[in-house]
């Protein structure tokens, strides 16, 4: 009776994973870049009667400035493994998350020199600033443009329908432009 096992409605690796389609956009409006604007995606789905969702969602996404990258998101992966990495021409950022287990790592690499800082949590962490920063939100006392604002989550809504049209068609898909 959940939606966690259907593609349709929300679940799946595309849907109840979607955190890095958001982290990655959230990065590109961050870089100047702009939405994302086309997708080649590659799901596995699984449908045994009972069930119809997808195990792993493999995304490429291009945005409007032309910022390339990919997304990839799975709920098979064990044990879980969450990180994220910007690579440029002059070095590279990463986080990692919950590894080691009771932290974040960040590393920053620049030319030769490589810096790494943990940063302890424990899983309520996780959502703490997120909450705290929806209350300033609903008091009035943020006039920033939030990346969890219902615009941004439309943006990765649009990329997720994006991916299974993608996955269904075998070619690239512009996002948010209807095919009836």
């Amino acid at each position: 009776d959940s939606y966690l096992g259907y593609w349709k409605r929300g679940g799946g690796a595309s849907g109840e994973h979607s955190h890095a389609i958001h982290l990655w956009q959230f990065f590109a409006h961050a870089a100047g870049a702009g939405r994302v604007v086309e997708v080649q995606a590659t799901l596995d789905y699984v449908n045994d009667g009972k069930v119809d969702y997808d195990q792993i969602c493999l995304i490429q996404l291009r945005t409007e400035n032309g910022l390339i990258g990919r997304v990839v998101q799975d709920v098979v992966t064990q044990p879980p493994r969450k990180w994220a990495r910007i690579q440029g021409d002059l070095g590279f950022a990463e986080w990692q998350c919950g590894n080691p287990t009771g932290a974040d790592v960040v590393r920053v690499g620049l030319a030769d020199v490589l810096e790494e800082q943990v940063f302890k949590k424990n899983r309520p962490d996780d959502f703490i600033q997120e909450l705290q920063h929806l209350e300033q939100i609903l008091n009035a006392e943020s006039s920033a443009v939030s990346p969890l604002s219902l615009e941004r989550g439309l943006e990765a809504m649009e990329v997720i329908a994006a991916a299974h049209e993608s996955q269904a068609s075998g070619l690239r898909v512009r996002v948010g432009e209807s095919r009836g």
